[in-house]
């Protein structure tokens, strides 16, 4: 089993998902994209919102669409300054699109035009660069759209761009080829706070409800094929334990024997030892023997010889003379 069919808690699911519950919201969004409407997609957490974005995403890539996700819950930063989210935005869109080196667009692009606002920089990125370098559909999708509410600089101008961008479509047909997904925790008139602005009154609210009873077959088929993932993985672990207890069993009889071989082995090596010690003492008494038989062997021959030579002489007279 692979990943894409394992359930999840808190997480967005791959796009291939089993256990992924396809509602009226997947063809909605889906439908109105294709149409070029701009959309949201507001709603409390752990809705599917990130996971609808990521199947949706997908989908338009596979029928040419150039498509893009940014999510701002990693990138905003309290302190941060005006300047630097909106060169934030368009490191991103350079990088994602592959629209150049994001580092060197910022040095030489968004310096050259420090004279202007972040905002308006982007303004112009979008409809200089963006328009011009990708001749296809472009989506935009913007998660955790409610991290942008809680930076310390307003936010109004931001999505008076984005609002701007549907506008300009009436006098620039380029802008039709653009369209925005805001996605989060928020309401439309979260977005321009400024009463004395035009109101974000734009786009296409998607809603994301609870299961109906027809759409929760998937979940059945997941959840199925999961439980007899879960079932293989314990047979497999359960096997794979008596094998490893196995193996085991099999290694502490082979070291034992091995012991027993090598104690059997020292003793062998005691007793000759022991054998070899006898032995040689047996051999140093033997050749004391030996020694002590030669020596008196020695004294009794030079004794009979010394026998023998003064008989002799005393045949011969020669004894006599001496005396």
């Amino acid at each position: 089993m692979t990943k894409e069919n394992d359930f999840k808690f808190g997480e967005s699911l791959a796009e291939n998902a089993l256990s992924y519950v396809v509602r009226q919201a997947d063809e909605e969004l889906y439908r109105y994209l294709k149409a070029g409407d701009f959309c949201y997609i507001f709603n409390s957490r752990q809705m599917g919102k990130t996971s609808l974005i990521v199947r949706t995403q997908n989908r338009l890539k596979a029928e040419g669409y150039a498509c893009t996700s940014l999510d701002f819950s990693v990138r905003v930063n309290r302190d941060m300054k005006s300047e630097q989210w909106y060169a934030g935005i368009v490191y991103k869109l350079v990088t994602n699109f592959e629209l150049g080196n994001p580092k060197d667009f910022l040095l030489n692009w968004w310096r050259d035009r420090s004279a202007i606002s972040g905002v308006e920089r982007l303004d112009e990125f979008i409809e200089t660069i963006l328009l011009t370098s990708i001749k296809s559909q472009i989506v935009i999708f913007i998660d955790e759209i409610d991290s942008v509410l809680s930076l310390q600089f307003p936010t109004d101008d931001f999505f008076a761009l984005i609002r701007s961008c549907y506008e300009k479509r009436n006098y620039n047909p380029e802008y039709k080829r653009l369209t925005f997904v805001l996605v989060g925790v928020a309401t439309p008139g979260d977005l321009i706070g400024d009463k004395r602005r035009t109101p974000f009154n734009i786009g296409r609210a998607i809603q994301l409800d609870g299961f109906k009873e027809n759409e929760i077959e998937p979940l059945a088929k997941g959840f199925n094929e999961y439980a007899r993932y879960l079932s293989a993985s314990q047979e497999l672990e359960k096997n794979e334990l008596a094998e490893a207890l196995a193996a085991r069993e099999e290694e502490v009889r082979i070291l034992a024997q091995a012991n027993d071989t090598l104690r059997q082995a020292q003793t062998k090596s005691e007793e000759a030892n022991q054998a070899l010690k006898k032995s040689l003492r047996m051999v140093w008494f033997g050749a004391g023997l030996l020694a002590v038989s030669i020596i008196v062997s020695s004294v009794f021959i030079q004794k009979q010889l010394h026998d023998a030579t003064v008989e002799r002489l005393e045949e011969t007279g020669v004894v006599c003379q001496i005396k």
